[in-house]
């Protein structure tokens, strides 16, 4: 075929496939184009991560510093007691008419160095009482968040407060929680370390049955 006459004559090979600063002009158009999607999926891989490490051992990365500023985090109160998850805690009962149970699978260590519970006190009589507390291994302190109404359901308390943990009333099982079974000196247990403590001190415990309300 000849070429028209007139026509410029290229001295470089040509080429179909596009050069390096062709091909990262493109990658960069596409690149922002995508952004808002690839910053979104960014964003919601590395909340599911941080979510899946505390969710399945506990060993999450635990930086409280005691003496540090503190502050208290967001408390997620139950709908109600597991009573599959129920194991009676082993404290101390001399003295005392009642016992004490706990849902295993409400208890949680957060990053405030606060250790949360759901217990269950029952009497001789068979009535009972359902707390959801937190625990600070710290200062020796227990907050009531919630408690269980007629209906089984946990309802929040209005204005909850820190409160010293007593070793002489009919709630001693808070002062054991602290000494022995959640909290290592000041710094509170990890999850799943506390569930192991508790489950071999209560020494084969099966879950609670005829514990409605």
């Amino acid at each position: 075929m000849e070429r028209p006459s007139g026509a410029a004559v290229s001295v470089f090979p040509v080429s179909r496939t596009p050069c390096p600063v062709t091909r990262l002009l493109y990658t960069v158009r596409g690149m922002r184009r995508h952004l808002p999607i690839l910053i979104m999926l960014a964003v919601l891989g590395a909340a599911a991560g941080a979510a899946e490490d505390e969710d399945e051992s506990g060993f999450f990365d635990f930086s409280y510093t005691p003496g540090a500023p503190w502050r208290e985090l967001p408390s997620e109160i139950p709908q109600a007691v597991n009573e599959k998850a129920l194991v009676e805690l082993p404290v101390d009962r001399r003295g005392s008419p009642f016992r004490y149970y706990m849902d295993l699978s409400a208890l949680r260590r957060k990053e405030d160095n606060v250790v949360r519970y759901l217990v269950v006190v029952r009497s001789p009589t068979g009535a009972r009482n359902v707390l959801y507390e937190g625990l600070r291994c710290d200062t020796g302190e227990y907050k009531t968040y919630a408690f269980g109404d007629a209906s089984g359901r946990l309802r929040p308390l209005p204005a909850p407060r820190w409160r010293p943990v007593s070793a002489g009333d009919a709630f001693r099982y808070r002062h054991e929680l602290l000494t022995v079974w959640l909290c290592e000196g000041p710094l509170a247990r990890p999850t799943r370390e506390a569930i192991a403590r508790i489950r071999h001190g209560a020494e084969e415990a099966s879950p609670v049955e005829g514990l409605t309300p």
